[in-house]
């Protein structure tokens, strides 16, 4: 950060004070001041009477039910290190479910954004008998390249109705500096001997904590005692790394501590590491150069994503090079048998667990059991390579992933793993809730969006993702093999303008060598 920047953001921290609202106009009596010009005419408006108790509010009309429509405030300067807390009100007028999306979006010095989040309508936010509804939301510790934040308002396509929003208000909170995960290049944390690089992320306000202020140390128990060495620190990432031939056998802490250079931590972070003889025999795994491991020998995973499965498709596809699938809602042993008898193995299908949060508690237990059972009847199946656990899972689910990856772990030592984003900025973000990640970059008609339709994608995905994970876990990259034109059945107003046609030979032969040369150990196609 400049050292010009890091003076305007001490000079307004100074000046605005913790816990003071920084939004101008969240109450919207100023009008438009404040907020970008309404799109679209008779979508957004600022009206009077309209907000609470008969105050200004900024309304939403959606009538065109193809129609996106976002709002935006003007930029505001963030601390990066720090928290900020948005909290508001809205009330809609229900027609075909719909809700307006508030939330928080920061971007970098050059305006280009880096990441976001939603506000939600909490269990206790009662709708109150004027039916206006409260909503809040954190961001974690904005990034060091976190310049300035936006308030966003809007709604997908498929939502008709009109919704009031007012007394939005947006507060820096105190935000001590903090180690927030530690991770290994090792698999399961595990290793019997040869390097394993170690990278641990915090974050510290550049305004309060110079990076030239700040050390970092990492601490591990070796055969000649405890040995501590210096890490790198730079952009909220501490690296290092050891021979694991150093220690001695069995599970210890790896412990990372953050600190100042004159001698206060600020943070402090563990994991459990083990030293074995000899690594375990496992029907899956992933050894050291990130490559799968299928009964002891190496597997580049070759496969499409599929729905049933059926003896005349598996005719059809064992015709080929691809050597597994991954079926949408069949994890039946019939299946498996097939696939068995045909040399294909399968990615189980089990991305309905970490949807479980959205479930009441009464439900949730059932649910899980149901999925526990699913995997302890199959997970001795020689047909299965993986677990699919997530598919274009959102950041809020992040704990509730962690919580289950760990729990299959437990139940399945066997097979490693897999979920599949169509984020890379939401990959770091979920990186406790996998053993293998997939993302699906598909630029060929995709919607018309410019940063997605250049066929490059696929290159500038997987390297992105790997950079995300610090090259610690293998990659299983999902490329386009459908016209876009298919998927929006319903929506054919709002897609009139895609590229009706499926990406040519030399297209898929291209996004498939691109994710190879990026840095893939595998590909899944979807179609």
């Amino acid at each position: 950060m400049s050292k010009i920047l890091t003076a305007v953001f001490a000079a307004m921290v100074c000046a605005v004070g913790l816990g003071a609202n920084i939004l101008a106009n969240g109450d919207f009596e100023s009008g438009t001041s404040g907020w970008t010009k309404p799109v679209g005419k008779g979508v957004w408006s600022f009206e009077d009477g309209k907000g609470r108790g008969g105050s200004h509010a900024l309304v939403l009309t959606v009538t065109e039910p193809e129609r996106e429509t976002w709002q935006f405030s003007e930029p505001i300067p963030v601390e990066p290190g720090t928290v900020y807390r948005l909290t508001g009100w809205v009330k809609d007028l229900e027609i075909d479910k719909f809700h307006v999306g508030i939330g928080v979006v920061w971007m970098d010095v050059k305006g280009k954004r880096i990441d976001e989040r939603g506000a939600k309508r909490l269990t206790d936010n009662d709708i109150k008998q004027d039916g206006w509804c409260r909503i809040e939301m954190e961001t974690p510790p904005l990034p060091a390249n976190a310049v300035t934040c936006k308030i966003f308002a809007g709604v997908g396509r498929k939502r008709l109705g009109t919704s009031y929003i007012d007394d939005l208000v947006l507060v820096q909170t105190a935000s001590k500096p903090e180690v927030t995960r530690l991770y290994t290049s090792a698999y399961r944390d595990m290793a019997a001997a040869g390097e394993v690089r170690l990278a641990a992320t915090f974050f510290a306000s550049p305004v309060r904590y110079p990076e030239t202020s700040l050390r970092g140390a990492f601490q591990i128990e070796t055969t000649n005692g405890v040995r501590r060495f210096p890490a790198k620190l730079a952009d909220g990432i501490a690296t290092g790394s050891f021979d694991a031939s150093e220690l001695k056998e069995g599970t210890h802490p790896i412990n990372f501590a953050l600190g100042t250079v004159d001698g206060q931590v600020l943070g402090r972070r563990a994991l459990d590491f083990t030293k074995v003889r000899e690594l375990p025999k496992r029907r899956v795994s992933i050894d050291d150069k990130l490559r799968t491991v299928v009964n002891g020998r190496p597997f580049f995973p070759l496969g499409m994503y599929w729905s049933k499965v059926t003896q005349e498709r598996l005719d059809v596809y064992t015709n080929s090079p691809f050597n597994f699938i991954m079926p949408y809602n069949d994890t039946r042993r019939e299946s498996l048998d097939l696939c068995q008898k045909a040399g294909i193995m399968v990615a189980c299908h089990l991305s309905g667990c970490a949807y479980v949060a959205r479930q009441p508690p009464e439900k949730r237990e059932a649910t899980e059991r149901h999925y526990t059972d699913v995997m302890i009847a199959l997970k001795n199946h020689p047909a299965v390579l993986a677990w699919y656990l997530a598919d274009e899972l959102h950041l809020d689910y992040a704990e509730f992933l962690a919580a289950r990856h760990r729990n299959f772990h437990a139940i399945d030592p066997d097979h490693p793993t897999w979920i599949v984003l169509d984020k890379v900025r939401h990959v770091r973000g979920l990186m406790d809730g996998f053993d293998v990640i997939g993302v699906d970059p598909y630029p060929i008609g995709n919607r018309g969006w410019p940063t997605e339709t250049t066929l490059a994608l696929p290159t500038q995905w997987t390297r992105q993702t790997a950079e995300a994970m610090f090259g610690f876990r293998p990659m299983w990259i999902v490329p386009q093999a459908f016209d876009w034109s298919w998927y929006p059945k319903g929506k054919e107003k709002a897609m009139a303008h895609v590229e009706k046609r499926l990406p040519t030979r030399a297209e898929l032969s291209g996004m498939t060598w691109q994710a190879i040369a990026a840095g893939a150990n595998g590909l899944c196609y979807y179609s």
